[in-house]
């Protein structure tokens, strides 16, 4: 069921996410391939890429769920593999970006862009301020879980504990790239190369995140497949 080692499948997928930076980065002016590869945009290979690893991610987390005992705690891998196809799903649709553009021409949607001195071209960009309560919820529980989970294998936690920090990294880096576009020199070169490095360095972050997650399902799935008994 599980014929690859762990520690291939994170290198492998490691290598690949260099790959679409590299990408990126030798045709990001190209006239046909740069908005393909552009890491910055939605609906394009990185974007795919991504949509990809989160599915694998859930597929490994109901392989975690049958393989495991029938107990409360593992009911929850039901509750992540659902999380996981969320993600996907949300990766290449980018829900709450139209959710936040949407709340951002009310009344409290300007409110907020005033307070972060954010412009309308900004706006999408704190959803993760918008959607905070929500993150910090679902990712404290998951954490809770990952815990439970991994105990005997701590290995695991610790990239569970990395994992966060590079999403947390991400959501940092992009209400960064919202403060940019607030400013009024936002066009100057200056301006426009901090965004697009800030921009860069967030999506990368995303998706070594998005590798350790499937990592971690599947390093445990593929130990527990090894110590179950035939």
């Amino acid at each position: 069921m599980f014929p690859i080692e762990p520690k291939k499948i994170l290198i492998g997928f490691i290598c690949a996410d260099f790959f679409i930076l590299a990408l990126y980065l030798l045709f990001a002016n190209h006239p046909l391939l740069g908005e393909r590869v552009d890491l910055g945009q939605e609906g394009n290979l990185p974007t795919w890429y991504s949509s990809f690893k989160f599915t694998l991610a859930a597929i490994a987390a109901l392989h975690c769920y049958f393989q495991g005992k029938q107990t409360p705690y593992n009911r929850g891998w039901l509750l992540v593999t659902g999380l996981m196809l969320l993600m996907s799903i949300d990766e290449t649709g980018q829900f709450h970006e139209t959710a936040t553009r949407w709340l951002m021409e009310s009344s409290g949607g300007n409110n907020l862009r005033d307070y972060f001195l954010v412009s309308k071209e900004g706006g999408a960009l704190l959803w993760t301020l918008i959607f905070s309560p929500i993150i910090l919820l679902v990712g404290g529980a998951l954490s809770v879980f990952y815990y439970l989970q991994f105990r005997a294998h701590p290995h695991l936690f610790v990239a569970g504990l990395v994992l966060v920090g590079l999403f947390a990294l991400a959501a940092g880096l992009e209400t960064m790239q919202a403060k940019i576009l607030g400013a009024e020199n936002y066009l100057d070169a200056s301006s426009w190369s901090q965004f697009k490095i800030f921009s860069t360095l967030e999506e990368m972050a995303e998706l070594l995140g998005a590798t350790l997650l499937l990592w971690i399902h599947y390093s445990f799935a593929w130990l527990k497949n090894n110590t179950s008994p035939e």
